[in-house]
């Protein structure tokens, strides 16, 4: 496995595929709760398993995170994170390394198993840490290079946001780095398919300032919004 973002188009051969907590986690649980977790789990590897099905089929290497004891999951209050479900939320290549800003305490992120296979191979690796490392504060999903400028998203009036700023120090010497201040994730919001032409969704709006004289496709609006704020669904799910 060769770490590198500018490799071309070429045929898939590893990805990393997310996982749902080993049911004993919810041991504790009152019954009511753990018989709601027990079906969302079993839903959500059933998707899963098709995903992983299909990559395999196609030859690609498929890894999954690994789970110890439930103690490396936990925040500092004893609270269950979020489990390692995607992780393109906290993992992004850029040029040749992989960067990766941990979930959970100590480091710790599930993957340790590969990524120190890939450091045998030395390949790059760095797990970002907040308190000696401001690029710890990069939301991987809200990066997006296209050729030599980078536009990476982050919201202005975030606490962090100068401790950001100066984390993307470390990305200019090989690219011209943009920040805009949607406050929200940038994959799958805009896909710029050739110079001048961009395809987006409805709420990505800097546009003018970032791609001045750009032609923008917006695809229509498939979803919905809930009376509850922040919640999406789309016809016909529950």
């Amino acid at each position: 496995m060769i770490v590198q973002s500018h490799s071309g188009f070429q045929p898939l051969k590893e990805v990393w595929l997310g996982d749902v907590y080993p049911d004993t986690y919810f041991e504790t649980f009152s019954n009511q709760e753990q018989d709601l977790l027990y079906y969302i789990n079993e839903q959500t590897r059933k998707d899963l398993s098709y995903i992983q099905d299909k990559l395999q089929a196609l030859g690609v290497t498929v890894r999954r995170p690994f789970f110890p004891k439930i103690e490396r999951f936990l925040d500092e209050k004893d609270n269950l994170c979020k489990p390692p479900i995607t992780p393109r939320d906290w993992a992004i290549t850029i040029n040749d390394t992989l960067y990766i800003c941990p979930q959970y305490p100590k480091g710790f992120h599930g993957y340790e198993y590969i990524t120190s296979r890939y450091k045998k191979h030395d390949q790059k690796v760095i797990v970002l840490n907040r308190h000696t490392n401001p690029l710890a504060y990069l939301t991987p999903p809200s990066v997006v290079r296209v050729g030599r400028d980078m536009f990476v998203d982050f919201h202005k009036d975030d606490y962090a946001y100068n401790d950001f700023i100066k984390g993307l120090d470390t990305f200019k010497e090989h690219y011209r780095v943009h920040v805009t201040n949607t406050g929200d994730h940038s994959d799958a919001v805009f896909c710029p398919v050739k110079p001048g032409c961009i395809f987006s969704t409805h709420y990505k709006t800097e546009y003018a300032t970032t791609f001045p004289g750009w032609d923008i496709n917006f695809l229509p609006d498939t979803t919905k919004a809930r009376n509850i704020p922040g919640n999406w669904w789309v016809e016909g799910s529950y």
